[in-house]
């Protein structure tokens, strides 16, 4: 809606498109946060250097043997690259250089990777609630 709106805003379009831009970077941010505590409380170690975010997010969407589940499907995993990748963008670019209708469709798909987002985190909540990690759960799960 609000890239919608930013379409017909006239001279203020580039400030609600920068707002829904910086939006999309602090949802992937929001998200990284919680896989990066599964990574270090729970598999004990997360990933480094320069592939480090892309590979937290693999290392979420793999089983960990003798350890756990994965903690997101693989579809959930796809969807969450768009929004890294764009994290990555609003990073290292100016924002004059946001393509209006990539965050459009950013926007347009976070609802759904939300949604399957906060399934497959219920589900490993409940592997976390009936497994010996039940008695100390990471705080934000």
């Amino acid at each position: 809606e609000a890239c919608a709106a930013a379409q017909s805003a006239g001279p203020n379009q580039r400030f609600l498109i920068d707002a829904a831009a910086l939006n999309l970077h602090t949802f992937y941010g929001g998200v990284e946060r919680i896989f990066d505590l599964v990574a270090r409380e729970i598999d004990g170690s997360k990933p480094g250097g320069p592939s480090s975010h892309r590979d937290l997010l693999a290392q979420m969407a793999m089983d960990v043997p003798g350890g756990r589940p994965a903690v997101i499907s693989l579809s959930t995993r796809n969807s969450l690259d768009e929004f890294l990748r764009f994290r990555h963008l609003v990073r290292n670019l100016y924002t004059w250089d946001f393509v209006p209708a990539k965050i459009n469709d950013l926007a347009e798909q976070l609802p759904g990777t939300l949604e399957a987002l906060d399934g497959d985190l219920a589900g490993f909540r409940a592997f976390l609630d009936s497994s010996s990690h039940a008695d100390e759960p990471p705080a934000g799960l």
